[in-house]
């Protein structure tokens, strides 16, 4: 018999979510079994698969060795010597500035691995005592948008801002630059569908199948030919800003999905820009300190975008859109 204690990282998850973690090649209709056969037990008592984990249970597996081998799979830590450029950090949540050409998650230099890292490092992360948690990403960017990616350092942290985010209380916003003259303000309204590896988004959902997407834009700046835009991010699919912009007649400058090929070539011919104008500039969490307060943390633009609105003569005063991040303003 195996015997797991359950501490801070493991509380607050189900039962069955826990232990496909822990074991972590076994199916959940072997998990399921067990529990309900009673070779798994909390407090050396029969659970259900649904059972909250509390600091404190006794999980009792049991299950020879020979099965507790085939199903637990060690995880192995990739460990990155880059370093990592650091908007915000408390006891919780690891906020971190990505570059563009960098993957958010994955093998290698990744993001994750390198937070990972920094958080073994600095002695916030043990792989050696922990049963199954590893820091996660609470969100992603695509590996050529820049800006702010947010890390769970523990349990606590993951699930407080995946919980944030799922109840619309963390409100992210980006800055793009666009083909076109946009001069108003507007909540763009959608339904999003993925077609293999890229998405569309239209007015109307005819079948039905379509899942909806609010993107709201507001205009900083216009030369006559290209306009910067400050974007609330209100629903999260997969390369929504890029397609909704596009499905309105502005796609971003540089996108090779969505964008524009002639507009494209210009701008890697002249700034050697090959990916989409897309920075992930400000996220404001709602209710984050004791005392109800919001946690506000912001990504400057990068010195490579920023040459390039300067040679274009837009203004990059981010000042001139705070309506968007009054939620009643940009209702």
């Amino acid at each position: 018999m195996k015997v797991i204690q359950i501490g801070p990282n493991e509380a607050e998850q189900r039962l069955d979510r826990f232990l496909l973690k822990f074991m972590n090649t076994a199916s959940k209709g072997f998990i399921e079994k067990m529990i309900r056969k009673k070779r798994i037990k909390v407090n050396r008592e029969r659970a259900q698969s649904g059972y909250t984990l509390k600091v404190g249970d006794e999980i009792q597996l049991y299950l020879a060795e020979e099965t507790m081998e085939k199903f637990t799979q060690k995880k192995s830590t990739t460990l990155s010597l880059k370093d990592v450029n650091i908007l915000y950090e408390d006891e919780q949540l690891l906020v971190l500035n990505k570059s563009k050409n960098m993957l958010t998650h994955g093998e290698g230099s990744s993001l994750l691995n390198r937070a990972i890292t920094y958080l073994i490092r600095s002695g916030s992360f043990d792989p050696k005592n922990e049963i199954s948690f590893t820091p996660a990403c609470c969100n992603r960017l695509d590996r050529n948008t820049s800006g702010i990616v947010m890390i769970g350092k523990n349990f606590a942290g993951l699930k407080g801002i995946n919980d944030k985010i799922k109840d619309n209380r963390v409100r992210k916003y980006y800055v793009t630059l666009v083909k076109g003259c946009i001069t108003e303000s507007q909540t763009l309204v959608g339904f999003w569908i993925k077609n293999g590896e890229q998405v569309s988004i239209t007015e109307e959902n005819p079948k039905g199948e379509a899942k909806p997407v609010i993107t709201k834009i507001h205009p900083i700046d216009n030369n006559g030919k290209f306009t910067l835009l400050y974007i609330e991010l209100v629903t999260g699919r997969t390369h929504q800003i890029r397609a909704h912009l596009k499905s309105i007649g502005h796609p971003l400058v540089g996108d090779p999905k969505y964008g524009d090929e002639r507009v494209n070539k210009l701008f890697k011919k002249d700034y050697s820009l090959s990916n989409q104008f897309l920075h992930a500039h400000k996220i404001i969490i709602e209710e984050y300190t004791e005392d109800g307060s919001e946690l506000i943390i912001t990504a400057p633009i990068t010195k490579s975008l920023k040459l390039i609105l300067n040679n274009l003569k837009l203004d990059d005063n981010l000042d001139k859109v705070s309506i968007l991040e009054n939620p009643k303003a940009s209702d």
